[in-house]
């Protein structure tokens, strides 16, 4: 699936190792072939986003997507249709930006999402607590020009 090196490098944060497979995962469970899920990608990379501060997307050519996290190089992901999906999940982000407040911008723009999650409860319990979260998003969609990034706002 991908045409990179292996995943062992000593000198990247593990959880950058770690989001790179669940990239490949992701991507190989919810957007090979004609029934994907896009929604769910974009849920994904934003907790992806979260751990390791920034994930940026790509097209490889015409067979893939190159993603590229922060702490480590770029890697790349052979999947079908590969500007079709990339502009999906833009338009995806779009949508997100303007359910927090911003305007619709279908081929490019910027703005911060907002979210609340629940995360544990920090006094030990094994209750949940809402928080809220935040990132940057950039994208564009332009003829010629495909791309994204997710950058948690909390780094």
């Amino acid at each position: 699936m991908s045409v990179q090196p292996p995943l062992a490098d000593s000198t990247r944060p593990q959880s950058v190792d770690f989001a790179r497979q669940q990239i490949e995962r992701l991507v190989s469970e919810l957007l090979v072939g004609k029934t994907i899920d896009g929604i769910t990608f974009v849920e994904e990379l934003l907790a992806i986003a979260r751990e390791v501060g920034e994930v940026h997307c790509s097209p490889a050519e015409n067979h893939g997507l190159r993603f590229e996290l922060c702490g480590g190089g770029p890697f790349e992901i052979v999947v079908d249709g590969n500007r079709g999906k990339l502009r999906m999940l833009c338009a995806r982000l779009a949508v997100l930006c303007q359910e927090s407040g911003h305007d619709f911008m279908p081929y490019g723009g910027e703005g911060i999402l907002r979210r609340s999650v629940n995360v544990d409860s920090a006094s030990g319990a094994s209750e949940q607590v809402p928080v809220s979260v935040s990132w940057k998003v950039r994208w564009d969609t332009t003829p010629g020009h495909h791309e994204f990034t997710i950058q948690s706002a909390e780094r």
